[in-house]
């Protein structure tokens, strides 16, 4: 069962004390075997207990790449899951009685049948080729003119698959040369026609190879990765086994059928086919293989806590088993580090290494695997804060994997490494090799080119304060924007920028000022002079932000405000209204109103511009808006003087909120206002804006249908009113309402007015013509004689 609890300690104590790094590649040395968690599952528990007991979590939903685990900056490094292998079930002893039993004489009369039995007897004495080309030519004559062509069918299936097998173990047993491809196709196909196309047709020996054949046909698909392939036969075999009550392969059946499920990435799917594998098939010996998928399962998830947890299981069979499976240990590692668990992650990959090269280890390890346990050991180390064995660590590592990928990453960290920050004292070394690496794009994937950049830029920092080296960190900032680097930065930066923000504001950048003061404030900004305060509400104002802007809302009252500033100092209170609830939300209802009121009586004059109207637009549209509707009406009267149009942007709103709103109709007298606008105005609208003039008419009537008398006198007057249907109408309402209230003679006026003027098509000129013409009541005639 492998080394005991008490060599393992040993071992680990001296590895510890050692503090270096063993490769695979180097003569093997005795493995720790890393200590398990207390408080895990799986402590103190037999493989056996593991396998029948264990529940998987039904959590495959993708997380995080990375996590935030120290107070430095890591990445994932380049790493593949372990490839998952079925190897060919094939008889190299050809001669021997399993497979003579396997290619039994067929007995039957006529050339097919010698054909087979010509076959079979070169094939027994190993010569494939003869053999296979003895059945090709019986079954191309004689077909299926003889009973036993399925097996014949069979025989030539066997033929090209142990030439193809033969020729994959000559060639180093690589799949992908073209002759064993062919061959190895060549088999699939005939075995499809035995064992898919023809089962319906008995043969004992065929019934009794069934399972090896299904086994070896899933096998070679899934070696092409031709899954459509693998998943049907795999079916094919799983229901032979079902029909047949016998369970031969169908193990490595259901795996094959996970990893269909994982190529599409169906993890739901896989897991639960590899658990009913370990519930269905007692099989102590691949169990440990199934564990680990299922945590690569988890791993590829970025499931860490899960992974982490599987691997260690799976860690725990192969260790009864007296087995090593150093890619599970160093995934597991990886899943460690990513949970903070660093030195559990360091032990974990360090036995990895050691083990690799040792009898027990059941596959070879990688140079992208080795790398990657290499480089997370020492990022252990930095993570630590243990500087010393971390540089040894990264040197270890660029000398062992010179020329590969990471071997660059070990190089960053060294230099990073000879900062003051990590105790170093050889900042130009340092900077040179950092300025070259910055430039290798191509090579250094993101994350480590922005380390690279960071430390370039920190070195400066640190010891160089002045404005190239602000420059500096502005480059890196617009490279990356989002970089947890940036904080490092912002104190080096303060001497010389605690000034800066002056400059934002005379450049009229005022998201940058606001911006810099943020980011800045802690450092340089302890204090806020009044100034600075009054900008800084300006600011807020202007971006919207009246949360933010609170703070510093007290020093803008009592400084000198400008018309502007009165236009900001209402847009922050009506959204501190919107934005607060409780008694906060009635003290600044109340201080909105006493703001309105003093602005209503201030009777103050500002341009119009885009800025202005975009306050005036933020006032009014917020719920206790309404109380500064008097004073925007006045100003929008002053525009009106100026600009006709403006009558129907802000004054034609404001009339129309402020009439139907009871409680400013009490502070204003709106009537008279809106009757003055109309009579100022009304001429000039009509020939520029048309729609507006009539809603200001349809406006001016309702406001005044309790003294229409008055409102029909000045229609009386306006004979710059042009007479169309919309005119007409307005005017034939203001004559039937002052009929109504009983002034008869205004309305008589107003009815011959629309008969003089107006066409005969529109139809409340015949109203009026018919208003006009009432012929004498009975009692009336009466009266008269």
């Amino acid at each position: 069962m492998g080394l005991s609890l008490k060599k393992a300690l040993l071992l680990l104590s001296g590895l510890g004390l050692a503090g270096g790094i063993a490769f695979a590649r180097k003569a093997p040395k005795p493995a720790p075997v890393p200590k398990e968690d207390p408080k895990s599952e799986i402590y103190e528990r037999s493989a056996d207990s593991i396998i029948k007991n264990f529940m998987f979590v039904g959590d495959f939903e993708q997380k995080e790449e990375t996590r935030s685990n120290s107070s430095e900056v890591f990445w994932r490094y380049p790493s593949t899951l372990p490839k998952v292998s079925f190897d060919l079930d094939m008889n190299p002893e050809f001669d021997s009685e399993a497979m003579r039993a396997d290619f039994p004489a067929t007995t039957g009369e006529g050339r097919a049948y010698q054909h087979m039995n010509r076959g079979r007897v070169l094939f027994l004495e190993g010569n494939v080729d003869e053999a296979r080309k003895t059945w090709l030519s019986g079954r191309a004559r004689y077909g299926r003119k003889y009973e036993a062509h399925r097996r014949a069918d069979y025989f030539i299936a066997q033929s090209f698959l142990y030439q193809g097998w033969l020729k994959w173990k000559a060639n180093g047993k690589k799949y992908d040369v073209p002759e064993v491809r062919q061959d190895f196709v060549n088999a699939t196909t005939f075995l499809a026609w035995a064992f898919d196309r023809k089962k319906d047709l008995p043969d004992g020996l065929l019934e009794r190879v069934s399972p090896r054949a299904y086994y070896n046909q899933s096998v070679i698909y899934f070696n092409y990765e031709r899954w459509a392939g693998v998943s049907g036969s795999v079916a094919n075999g799983l229901d032979f086994l079902r029909r047949t009550g016998r369970k031969e392969y169908r193990r490595d059946l259901r795996r094959m059928m996970a990893e269909v499920h994982i190529r599409n990435r169906s993890y739901l799917e896989a897991v639960q086919e590899l658990d009913l594998t370990l519930r269905q098939d007692e099989d102590t010996a691949s169990s440990a293989a199934i564990f680990a998928r299922i945590g690569d399962i988890y791993y590829d998830l970025n499931n860490f806590e899960l992974a982490e947890e599987v691997y260690a299981a799976a860690n725990k069979i192969d260790r009864e088993l007296n087995q090593i499976r150093p890619s599970q240990y160093i995934l597991r590692g990886e899943s460690l580090f990513w949970l903070g668990r660093f030195e559990e992650a360091r032990k974990t990959m360090q036995y990895a290494l050691q083990a690799a090269g040792l009898p027990q280890a059941v596959e070879d390890l990688d140079t992208n695997m080795q790398a990657l346990a290499s480089l997370r050991i020492a990022d252990t180390w930095l993570a630590t804060k243990n500087y010393e064995k971390a540089r040894l660590s990264y040197f270890q590592h660029g000398q062992e994997f010179r020329g590969h990928v990471t071997a660059n990453f070990a190089r960053i960290r060294l230099a990073c490494l000879e900062l003051p920050e990590y105790e170093g004292n050889n900042i130009l070394h340092a900077r040179k090799l950092l300025q070259e690496l910055k430039g290798q794009a191509d090579v250094i994937p993101p994350p480590a080119q922005e380390m690279a950049w960071t430390c370039e830029t920190a070195s400066y920092a640190q010891h160089e304060r002045t404005p190239e080296m602000v420059e500096r960190v502005r480059a890196f900032a617009q490279n990356y924007p989002n970089s947890a680097f940036l904080q490092k930065l912002v104190e080096p930066v303060r001497e010389v920028q605690s000034r800066k923000i002056e400059d934002y504001f005379k450049a009229g950048d005022i998201f940058g000022a606001v911006q810099f003061f943020e980011k800045t404030r802690s450092y340089l900004f302890p204090e806020v002079n009044e100034k600075l305060a009054t900008r800084l509400f300006a600011a807020y104002a202007e971006i919207n932000q009246a949360g933010k802007a609170k703070e510093f809302l007290p020093v803008f009252e009592k400084s000198r405000m400008n018309e502007l500033g009165l236009l900001q100092l209402a847009s922050v209170l009506v959204e501190l209204v919107d934005q607060t609830e409780g008694k906060d939300k009635d003290h600044w209802v109340q201080r909105n109103r006493e703001l309105a009121l003093e602005l209503e009586k201030l009777d103050m004059y500002i341009p119009l511009e885009d800025r202005v109207r975009l306050y005036l637009h933020r006032i009014i549209n917020h719920k206790q808006g309404f109380e500064h509707y008097p004073w925007i009406l006045a100003l929008g009267l002053k525009w009106v003087e100026d600009d006709v149009s403006i009558g129907c942007d802000i004054v034609y709103p404001m009339l129309q909120k402020i009439q139907t709103h009871d409680r400013l109709r009490e502070r204003m007298a709106v009537q008279r206002t809106a009757t003055r606008f109309i009579d100022g105005s009304l001429k000039d609208l009509l020939r520029f804006e048309t729609n507006c003039a009539y809603s200001l008419m349809e406006l001016e009537l309702d406001m005044n249908k309790g003294a229409i008398s008055e409102l029909a006198q000045r229609y009386l007057k306006r004979d710059y009113i042009p007479f169309n249907a919309m005119t007409a109408s307005i005017i034939w309402h203001v004559a039937e309402e002052s009929n109504a209230q009983g002034d008869k003679e205004s309305a008589v006026a107003l009815w011959k007015l629309l008969t003089t003027k107006g066409g005969a098509e529109i139809p409340e000129v015949r109203y009026a013509q018919s208003r006009l013409r009432v012929q004498p009541t009975e009692l009336e005639n009466l009266w008269q004689n």
